[in-house]
């Protein structure tokens, strides 16, 4: 496969145990949190409650990636990302789709829709369809699909990937407990969806690297999820 990046994250959220980022490889794959040019990093809630690693086997099918409102309104609307940001984290987010594809396993495709003349993610306008290269597959999609080699499109209205949309009947659908989260904006819609996701009982895995935020200082007076790195735990203890 192509070399890329380090990939790197840990989210922290308050009261949040059951989120963690793994030490874990997808495919060839490595995803890991960095530890380099920190004194030290603090543990997460989950890591003091004794709680392991969680780990994705793309072999095994036990999960399902999640492609959260990778669309042009980011790079290129009002609400556009650094294009630091956009130039690193989408090629990542491509890499792990193509290998979901290779292992037959399940992606879902969560893409942000507006009313009629909104001035974001306007409809009907390329800043509401999705960057070309991650665009789905629906080819793949067959709502009577024996196996879990399907993609399906999600349209969502609310910063939560599972709020009065169809997300959570993809996942069931798809038999799996482990949901893998990628895409825009780290501190909005991503994080928003993993509280989500750990209500409702899934095991979530969210791939530093392969999303990002605006750059603005929370705070804590720390940037929080505009680092093109993966830098989704600056902002949260």
């Amino acid at each position: 496969m192509t070399d890329l990046p380090p990939i790197l994250s840990q989210l922290r959220v308050p009261s949040l145990y059951i989120i963690h980022i793994p030490l874990c490889q997808l495919g060839n794959l490595d995803i890991y949190t960095e530890t380099a040019d920190r004194m030290s990093v603090p543990k997460s809630f989950r890591a003091h409650l004794g709680r392991v690693p969680s780990t994705v086997s793309l072999a095994d099918r036990d999960s399902i990636l999640v492609i959260i409102d990778a669309q042009n309104e980011y790079a290129e609307g009002i609400l556009k990302i650094s294009d630091e940001t956009i130039t690193y984290s989408r090629p990542n987010i491509l890499t792990l789709l193509q290998r979901y594809r290779a292992a037959h396993a399940p992606v879902a495709h969560v893409v942000h829709v507006t009313p009629p003349g909104a001035p974001v993610f306007t409809p009907d306008t390329p800043l509401a369809e999705a960057f070309p290269e991650l665009a789905p597959q629906l080819e793949r999609t067959s709502p009577d699909a024996p196996d879990l080699d399907f993609e399906v499109l999600v349209p969502k209205r609310f910063p939560g990937s599972f709020a009065e949309t169809i997300l959570d009947d993809v996942v069931k659908r798809a038999g799996v407990k482990k949901v893998v989260l990628t895409g825009y904006m780290a501190h909005v819609c991503v994080s928003t969806t993993a509280r989500e996701a750990a209500q409702r009982g899934y095991d979530v895995v969210v791939v530093g690297g392969c999303g990002g935020g605006s750059g603005y200082t929370g705070g804590w007076g720390r940037g929080v999820g505009g680092d093109g790195g993966g830098s989704y735990e600056d902002g949260y203890d």
